[in-house]
């Protein structure tokens, strides 16, 4: 599942996938592989091959504090305000709340008009259908059917008709 985190008060999508043998972190878009983590004693331990000490972690309320080669960073879920000029900006389309994508109508590069249907998600056991919020084309989709979304997670990227 996609998830929205900020980092130092940038937010960031990222998801994190097992795939079998240990599991992949992708940080918008890039992504990190390692074989297995484990964390104990406020160590948080990631292993490629051989194991190393990645990062200090530790807790204060819902914030998560990590130590990187003594590079300091805050983890935590960003501040949410699922309003209408914050989900659908006139550059992106973002998921309003936590869902399933049910279908997405169109593919990069395509056209669409102010209003015209980009993505049906499910969301609280109801259908919602997000819409373009302007005239443009399609440059970067960022979800695909089936997938699981987090609230604030960017879904659609717009640019202007040439």
């Amino acid at each position: 599942m996609k998830k929205l985190l900020s980092f130092n008060g940038t937010d960031h999508v990222t998801e994190v996938k097992n795939t079998g043998n240990g599991f992949d972190v992708t940080i918008d878009g890039e992504t990190f592989s390692f074989d297995a983590a484990t964390l104990s004693q406020e160590k948080l331990l990631l292993q490629e091959g051989k194991s190393k000490t990645f990062s200090t972690v530790y807790r204060q309320g819902k914030k998560l504090f990590v130590d990187i080669d003594g590079l300091g960073i805050v983890v935590q879920k960003p501040v949410k305000t699922f309003s209408k000029e914050v989900v659908q900006s006139k550059d992106a389309l973002d998921s309003p709340m936590p869902g399933k994508i049910i279908k997405v109508f169109c593919e990069v590069g395509d056209k669409v008009q102010e209003g015209d249907k980009i993505i049906v998600m499910e969301a609280m056991k109801m259908e919602h259908t997000l819409t373009a919020p302007r005239n443009g084309v399609i440059k970067e989709i960022k979800a695909q059917e089936g997938e699981l979304v987090e609230g604030g997670v960017l879904l659609v990227e717009l640019e202007e008709n040439e």
